[in-house]
């Protein structure tokens, strides 16, 4: 079964070198170790991943109330809804792969719901983005709920797809 995709920040703000950091990682705030993603709705797989699981996750981003469910905030998918999801992530892996060996170099930073992440890209001095450029052009994207990712998810791998 499927767990989940998740990230955490690889800079380590709490291990260090220094004697008992081990203890004190084991203590650390929630906050400091907890991953985002996206986990399965699936109790035995929820469990695997934090078996000590008692309301809200210090691990995963996932909280059960006392009878058991979810919480609305928990970010979970369907099992057949992640498989989508992975389907989708190899159809657009394929197709990038694609362009590549077909010669595009095509600049395209995105900016998401106005917020442009060149703020955040280290590599501005080497891409040379401007957008007065007639080939530079921001790859827009605006958050979705889950239902509308969801749904676009289906649209894109096919109605045909839907597990």
């Amino acid at each position: 079964l499927p767990g989940g995709v998740f990230n955490f920040k690889i800079e380590d703000p709490i291990l260090g070198e220094e004697p008992g950091s081990l203890k004190k990682a084991e203590s650390a705030p929630d906050a400091k170790i907890k991953m985002n993603g996206l986990a399965v709705d699936n109790l035995e797989v929820i469990h695997g991943m934090d078996m000590n699981i008692q309301g809200h996750s210090a691990i995963i981003p996932v909280g059960l109330n006392q009878k058991g469910d979810f919480y609305s905030y928990s970010s979970v998918i369907k099992e057949g809804e992640f498989y989508n999801l992975l389907k989708l992530v190899e159809l657009r892996t394929k197709t990038m792969c694609r362009e590549i060996l077909s010669g595009s170099t095509r600049i395209e930073p995105v900016k998401i719901d106005n917020i442009k992440q060149c703020l955040y890209c280290l590599y501005g001095s080497i891409c040379q983005f401007d957008p007065q450029f007639e080939d530079n052009r921001y790859k827009n994207i605006r958050t979705l709920n889950k239902q509308d990712t969801i749904a676009r998810i289906f649209s894109e791998i096919g109605e045909g797809d839907r597990q």
